[in-house]
Parts: structure tokens; sequence; C-alpha cells
């Protein structure tokens, strides 16, 4: 009888939230629309969890050059400009 080690994908090892900025990142800041036009509507989805999507707001809140409006349903739409050299 031989042991097999239990694998462990590399999805397992990242945490919730994450993931979270994984998706936000891929799916909606790097789409062209979005780079051209320097901003982007921003939902959590149904698998994120409130306490990781209320972490990346506070932390888009207090990134420079960002701006951020909350809105009713829940989404917020950031709008970004590029610091002056």
């Amino acid at each position: 009888m031989s042991f097999r080690a239990p694998v462990i994908s590399h999805q397992n090892q990242i945490s919730s939230y994450h993931r979270l900025v994984r998706r936000i990142n891929h799916q909606v800041l790097s789409s062209p629309k979005a780079m051209a036009e320097r901003q982007a509507i921003l939902a959590p989805g149904p698998r994120d969890y409130p306490e990781d999507w209320e972490r990346l707001l506070g932390e888009i809140e207090e990134s420079d050059n960002v701006e951020m409006t909350r809105r009713e349903d829940g989404s917020i739409h950031i709008r970004w400009s590029w610091p002056e050299q």
C-alpha cells in the first residue's frame, strides 16, 4: 500500500480577499474600455465575502489619484488619473 500526499491546488492556497482582488483586476480594471476611459464599475460577486469587499473599498478609498462613488445597488464607480510628472 502506497501513501499519496493530498494534492493542494494553487486556488485553495489563495485567500478569499486575494481571489476578489484578482477577479477585479482581471475582469474589470484590465479591460481595454476601463483602461482607455480610466473608469470602471465594480460590484461584489455572489461568492465574495462582505468583509473582503469592504476591505477592498477601504484600500481603494486610500489610494492616490482615485475617486470612488458608492452606488445604491452596492456597486462602486471608480475613476482614476495618472499622477502628473
